[in-house]
Parts: structure tokens; C-alpha cells; sequence
């Protein structure tokens, strides 16, 4: 059962984020048993009422009364399908994708074994993530390595590693590179969602580091 107080105050940081975002999600306005994930249904809205979540979290906790427990605001609204690829499977995609990979491009091998999706259930969990705008750019502090680091973080949340990201020393630039499990292999830009073209722009991977 949650508190009054917390209710309130989560109520009071929804309130708050449908005005900032303007989105007009018809959802719940205060938190019920079991969240009542059926009017929770659209990804977006589930991301936003997650946000009034963690606001309402933090300032439980800096009023010195007990919050959510951790497990609660991890609920996941979706899963995806994922299926095992090895690590050879994650080094011939990495080769067709980037011209220099191995050469100059080294892979820092972070598992043996790795669980992919498809490149449609990846564009699902980004409709629902919210890295992109969790916290505005901030050079040294909160810049191109940490919104890599955590987008790949998430993926976690769903069984899913077949994400890493590349250091590109070449380009000064940091971002995502996923493997699905068809083979394939795509590079993210993890600040706007996008997908990038490798030996282009700020994507050059022509020296760096490939982790995953």
C-alpha cells in the first residue's frame, strides 16, 4: 500500500510533467495497487509518469520518510524478444559495418555469449527510454561517453547486451553501436535516437574503441 503522502506527492510531479511536456496523457493521476498498467499501455505516457516517479522518489527521501521501494520503479511496461548470438556473430557484424574495425578500431570484449533483438523491438524499447532526455548535455560531466554508458546501461534492464559503444578517437565523439539478431549490426546516436552512418560526420570510427 503506498503512503498518502507519497501518493501526494506523486500526484503533485505528474502534475508537473504533463504541463512541462504538454503531452495530455489521459493516465492515472494518482498511483494504484498494482499500477493499473492498462491505462499505462502507451510507452511514452509510462516513460513520463515514470519521471514523476523518481522526482516524487527523491523528495520522499530528502523529507527523511521512506519512498518506493527500488524494485517498484523498475517495473518494465514491455518485454522483448531476445535470442542468443555468440561472440563471433557480434565480430563479423562489427566488420561489415566498420570499414576499420579491426584494424583501428579495436573491440574490448565485455561477455562470451550475448542475447539480441530485432531492430523493431530496438526502435520499441527507444520509444520508451528516456536517455535522450534525462539530462541536458554538460561537457565533462554529462556529455557524449555518459549518454552512451547509460543508454547501454538500460538495455540491461531487458536482458538485452548485444549494445555497446564506441570510443571513436578519430571523430572525439562517443556513442551507441547495437547488434540484432539477425547479424546486423547499426550505430546510435544515443542523444537524439537516431541512426548514424559510419565515416560520416562525427561517426568516422576510423581509430577508437568498439565496447561490447
Amino acid at each position: 500500500m503506498i503512503e498518502p503522502y507519497l501518493a501526494k506527492l506523486i500526484d503533485e510531479e505528474w502534475s508537473y510533467v504533463n504541463k512541462v511536456t504538454q503531452a495530455g496523457f489521459k493516465v492515472c493521476s494518482r498511483i494504484r495497487h498494482h499500477w493499473n498498467e492498462d491505462v499505462l499501455e502507451e510507452h511514452e505516457a509510462w516513460r513520463e509518469y515514470s519521471v514523476a516517479l523518481l522526482a516524487a522518489n527523491e523528495r520522499t527521501y530528502a523529507q527523511g520518510r521512506p519512498g518506493l521501494n527500488p524494485r517498484a520503479i523498475d517495473i518494465l511496461p514491455f518485454s522483448l524478444n531476445t535470442t542468443k548470438i555468440s561472440g563471433s556473430v557480434i565480430d563479423a557484424a562489427l566488420r561489415n559495418l566498420l570499414p576499420h574495425y579491426p584494424a583501428d578500431v579495436k573491440r574490448l570484449a565485455m561477455d562470451g555469449n550475448f542475447m539480441a533483438c530485432t531492430q523493431a523491438d530496438f526502435m520499441k524499447f527507444l520509444a520508451w527510454d528516456w536517455t535522450n532526455s534525462y539530462k541536458p548535455y554538460l561537457l565533462e560531466t554529462w556529455d557524449c561517453d555518459d549518454f552512451a554508458w547509460y543508454l547501454a546501461a538500460r538495455c540491461r534492464q531487458f536482458d538485452l547486451n548485444a549494445v555497446g559503444f564506441i570510443v571513436d578517437y578519430s571523430a572525439g565523439h562517443a556513442y551507441n553501436v547495437v547488434v540484432f539478431k539477425d547479424g546486423t549490426a547499426s550505430i546510435w546516436e544515443p542523444q537524439s535516437d537516431k541512426v548514424c552512418q559510419p565515416g560520416t560526420g562525427i561517426y568516422l570510427a576510423e581509430r577508437g574503441f568498439v565496447i561490447l
